[in-house]
């Protein structure tokens, strides 16, 4: 058969790509989070910027050396060297080896034949550029976020890392989560571009009302657990801290009224707007964005209303309850979550050093070896 593409005119080995360009996973309306703080949103992330092309297949269905498809359909071919695509992978020297001759190719010159399915065709003709240390294109990469991680999905299928070692400046902004940031977390995990990461993955911890979404993509289990643990981690945090600060009114003396009513009110407010009064773990349906704008507000209210808390001795002393004027404060990302605002300093912790302390995650501790 006549090869789509001729890499090498002496090549061994033909490589076939059946049904090609299959796109991304759907997000159905099912796997959308529900929001219980619509009025605190970041960002007006409409379902659409989570929907794709629904097909029967999906992109995690792709795969390598399947038998041909009784209908094969649309397909795309390549002439290529199997040494230089072994140098590039040794998973190209295991796919080799499960290959036998076939008669028919064998007279048209080749000794190998490799079979994939369902992988973007621009993306794979770009790692068999690479391989054959052709260029590739690779400038395009940065302005197309999709392509990107197309190509990222059959360089980790493919094991070849080392042929990609892409880095892109770091955009500074903020970053809406949908398909776009997904695939940015994705390609900069699979090419080690570790600023890119780091943005992208905290990005998507302060959006998230759940489990983020995957598209398919083969985004390893222990980073999607890691996302999960920051948001609930951060979320936390502020709950501790607010819940604190109504503790704090509340266990004044009795004959400070004024303060039991404060802790009442702003208890009652936050129940009205959370739905209830601490949220519990795992905090589905809330952001960090979201609650950190809701209990901002709502305290800020309360602290300009209510100025008055209780000291060690049980007296009244005027004080600013908002707590940004404490000397000490901790903005250690690393507190312990299981502990009660109740049990600490109320001025040890303020929203805003919390905030400060929001990370993205680091790429040295997600291998692509795994």
């Amino acid at each position: 058969m006549e090869p789509t593409y001729t890499v090498d005119g002496n090549g061994d080995t033909l490589l076939i790509l059946y049904d090609p360009n299959r796109p991304f996973e759907a997000v159905d309306d099912d796997d959308l989070w529900d929001n219980h703080l619509p009025l605190y949103d970041d960002f007006n992330v409409y379902k659409s910027r989570l929907l794709d092309d629904k097909r029967e297949h999906h992109l995690r269905e792709a795969s390598v050396n399947h038998p041909p498809p009784k209908n094969p359909g649309k397909e795309v071919s390549w002439r290529v060297s199997l040494r230089k695509l072994k140098s590039a992978s040794m998973t190209f020297q295991i796919l080799a080896a499960e290959n036998r001759k076939e008669d028919e190719l064998f007279e048209q010159g080749y000794k190998y034949t490799i079979r994939a399915e369902g992988w973007s065709a621009q993306a794979l003709h770009k790692l068999i550029l690479r391989s054959h240390g052709e260029d590739a294109g690779l400038y395009e990469l940065q302005s197309n976020p999709k392509l990107c991680a197309q190509l990222a999905v059959v360089v980790d299928e493919y094991q070849c890392h080392n042929l990609f070692q892409l880095r892109f400046p770091v955009v500074t902004g903020r970053y809406p989560y949908n398909e776009n940031l997904l695939f940015w977390l994705f390609s900069s995990w699979v090419f080690r571009d570790e600023a890119n990461f780091r943005e992208s993955s905290k990005a998507i911890i302060i959006q998230t009302r759940g489990r983020m979404h995957t598209l398919g993509m083969p985004i390893p289990e222990s980073l999607i657990i890691a996302i999960e643990l920051k948001r609930k981690h951060y979320i936390a945090e502020m709950v501790n801290f607010a819940h604190g600060k109504v503790q704090k009114l509340l266990d004044c003396d009795p004959q400070f009224t004024h303060n039991q009513e404060a802790g009442e009110d702003l208890e009652e407010s936050l129940g009205f707007t959370f739905h209830g009064w601490p949220p519990k773990e795992p905090f589905y349906g809330y952001g960090i964005l979201n609650v950190y704008r809701a209990l901002k507000e709502i305290i800020g209210q309360h602290d300009l209303k209510f100025d008055v808390r209780c000291d060690a001795t049980g007296f009244s002393s005027k004080t600013d309850t908002s707590m940004t004027d404490c000397d000490e404060t901790d903005s250690s990302s690393e507190t312990d979550t299981s502990m009660s605002m109740i049990d600490r300093d109320p001025c040890t912790v303020t929203l805003e050093n919390l905030r400060g302390a929001w990370s993205g995650l680091d790429i040295n501790d997600f291998p692509t070896d795994i």
